[in-house]
């Protein structure tokens, strides 16, 4: 018997002992001239496109691959990773390409996987080790001379390291694949579109505009309409951040027409809710109605919360445009709605601004009745969500007893919350109907006195808000680190959806939420700064200002090159402070410095540091574009910028003032002869606080 039949026996009797596998695809595996066989017909449906028939054939052959040649065995690796990755398993898919890279002699076979293993990579979200594979791949191919593939994979590492926040890197990748691969069209927009996307997170308005500008040129000779609506909804968005209303009105009418045009209504929808809100920030409060009943009519029926919250918005357009009206319909309208869906929360939603558009109309017993349907509103909602929360206890096997007695007391506890609730809201309706009463008498009797009252009630209420309103504005600060929680679980819900097919549209839109969700990160961690160094204990020591002067200049400034840096320091007397605060002090000033020069080649500044016995006077000046005399007096407080080119969240000078707070020193800021500013912290010596 040939040693081929003796394969095919044994083969099939170890076919027959594996678990979940069909007889009809076990016959189909088998049925060839021996492995060179299934090789071939697993190399056919791979160029078909039938992966899960594709990686049958080669597992058959994988049996018995060390019968094959060399080349033979690293292209069955190829296929069969291929086909694992087309099936959805990815970690076997990299094991594959991992050992046909080890057998690989060839630069061409080393530099496919090298590149196929940095798509895994990326899809698995590894990043750094997706960049590395990227890298030997494209040295490889530019070895190789396969120009297309080194822009393909130019462009691959490009993305990488805008996901990585190498900005400059990403930018260098693009630029090369546009310069090189003029003749492909689709990659040039493509680029495009990445760039764009690299200056708009940058805050570089100008420069995204032009790729995206130079993208839809491509979309439209392309007649890719589709993804030219995605990029000029972005372009709106952008000159909306700029103040542009108009041109960013036009940007959308158009991706409307094209969405309507390609039956995407949802995108017509988006488009025409964001030309709702265009008009409302120029308060053409018509238009801005208009557009908001088309993005309603044109909103799939099923996205029923979506729909419920644009009739809220739409009865609130009409309060504004004075509609009165119009408006009370709309909000009931926007009730029933809820109502008709089962959305108790926006059915509570459209009641709370009734409340307050009646209250503006001076209907008070109508407001009343809107109020007490909300508040029960709210009573029910949270009775269905602790009841969701029962059920889902109610699910789960509890295994001691101990769990089941604080189970108890928790719903015990729970009741009689409920119950001393229901008590409360009786006592609100009692006192409340009480207060009308007293409010209608006094209203006919004393109707000058009771406006002397309310005017002073009003008063008094505009206080106690504006106090509430800073004392919410600290507590977001002290809970930066909490809000973190959340948002990085948004970051991570973004990179499932990423793994989602989408049309370039919903890609466009994914990415700008990621890059929202990125620069909020970023404000997030400078208020958790603010908080560290506000905690942090200081460590006194004796300081060098020559080796603070190194390690900024060498560390931690970027961009200190482009202007002329100044540096006199007189240590006159030993100084003892805190090194790092220093350093905040001084890189978050001289970075200013950098930020906001103006460009020319006399840009400088000056750091100029003078010790005595009493302490230091550290002096910062510069001759860029100061800052502006409305803000010079807030301008060390949060979130205030001191130009209107300003790019950053203004927390530079906050965490300045805090750094200089702790260290008991003083800050004093002028302008100067160079149109500047300058910037003079007096600190202590430390040593002597200490003695």
């Amino acid at each position: 018997m040939c040693n081929n039949c003796l394969l095919h026996i044994f083969f099939i009797a170890l076919i027959g002992f594996i678990p979940n596998r069909s007889v009809a695809n076990t016959s189909e595996a088998l049925d060839g001239s021996g492995i060179a066989d299934w090789l071939q017909k697993s190399r056919d449906a791979s160029s078909q496109g039938k992966h899960q028939r594709s990686l049958l054939f080669a597992d058959s052959a994988f049996q018995f691959i060390d019968q094959l040649s060399l080349e033979d065995q690293v292209e069955l690796h190829f296929i069969r990773g291929k086909s694992l990755r087309y099936t959805g398993q990815n970690i076997k898919s990299i094991q594959q390409f991992s050992l046909g890279l080890g057998k690989a002699k060839v630069q061409e076979d080393q530099a496919i996987a090298h590149f196929e293993l940095g798509e895994l990579y990326f899809e698995e979200k590894s990043l750094d080790i997706a960049l590395a594979h990227y890298e030997q791949a494209l040295r490889l191919f530019a070895k190789s001379d396969h120009l297309k593939q080194v822009r393909k994979t130019q462009f691959k590492a490009g993305i990488v390291h805008a996901q990585l926040d190498h900005p400059k890197a990403a930018i260098s990748l693009f630029e090369t694949v546009l310069a090189n691969g003029k003749d492909d069209l689709v990659q040039q927009a493509l680029c495009h579109d990445e760039l764009a996307q690299i200056y708009y997170v940058e805050a570089s308005f100008d420069s995204a505009i032009t790729h995206l500008t130079a993208s839809n040129k491509v979309y439209r000779q392309l007649n890719f309409s589709s993804s030219l609506a995605g990029n000029l909804s972005q372009l709106a968005l952008i000159e909306n951040m700029r103040g542009m209303h108009e041109t960013a009105i036009s940007y959308l009418n158009e991706a409307a027409e094209l969405n309507l045009k390609n039956e995407d209504k949802l995108g017509a929808a988006v488009a025409y809710e964001s030309l709702a809100k265009a008009y409302e920030d120029l308060k053409e409060w018509i238009n801005a109605v208009r557009m908001q009943r088309k993005a309603i009519e044109l909103l799939p029926s099923h996205q029923t919360e979506s729909l419920a919250n644009m009739r809220i918005e739409l009865a609130k357009m009409l309060d504004r445009a004075g509609e009165s009206g119009e408006a009370e319909l709309a909000f009931y309208d926007a009730y029933v709605f809820a109502e008709k869906h089962q959305l108790n929360k926006l059915m509570e939603k459209t009641l709370r601004y009734k409340v307050s558009f009646l209250e503006r109309k001076s209907d008070i017993p109508a407001a009343l009745i809107a109020l007490k349907m909300a508040d029960s509103l709210s009573q029910i909602n949270r009775q269905s969500e602790i009841a969701s929360l029962k059920r889902a206890l109610n699910q789960q096997k509890i295994s001691t007893e101990t769990y089941l007695k604080e189970s108890n007391d928790m719903r015990t506890s729970t009741e009689n919350r409920s119950d001393q609730h229901y008590w409360n809201i009786i006592i609100i309706g009692i006192v409340c109907f009480v207060l009308i009463i007293a409010l209608l008498f006094r209203e006919f009797s004393q109707k000058r006195k009771l406006s002397k009252v309310l005017e002073w009630k009003v008063y008094k209420r505009t206080r106690e808000l504006r106090k509430a309103n800073k004392e919410l504005n600290t507590y977001i600060y002290k809970s930066s680190h909490d809000l973190r929680t959340p948002l990085t679980s948004i970051k991570s819900l973004l990179r499932l959806l990423d793994k989602e097919e989408h049309n370039a549209a919903s890609k466009k839109y994914l990415g700008l939420i990621d890059s929202c969700s990125e620069q909020m990160d970023g404000i997030l961690v400078n208020l958790s700064r603010a908080v560290d160094y506000k905690k942090v204990d200081i460590k006194v020591e004796h300081i060098d200002f020559n080796k603070l002067k190194f390690d900024l200049e060498q560390k931690e400034l970027v961009g200190s090159r482009e202007l002329k840096m100044i540096w006199e320091i007189q240590d006159l007397a030993p100084f003892y402070s805190d090194f790092k605060l220093l350093k905040v002090i001084l890189n978050r000033t001289i970075t200013n410095a950098i930020d906001y020069r103006k460009g020319s080649e006399d840009d400088f500044c000056r750091v100029s540091i003078f010790t005595d016995e009493q302490g230091a006077t550290l002096k910062v000046e510069d001759n860029g574009l100061g800052i502006s005399e409305k803000v010079r007096d807030k301008v060390f407080d949060m979130f205030v910028k001191g130009t209107n080119k300003s790019k950053g969240a203004g927390l530079g000078l906050y965490l300045v003032k805090i750094a200089s707070e702790k260290l008991h020193g003083k800050i004093n800021l002028e302008r100067n002869q160079y149109q500047g500013a300058t910037l003079t912290f007096r600190l202590p010596n430390l040593q002597q606080n200490e003695l």
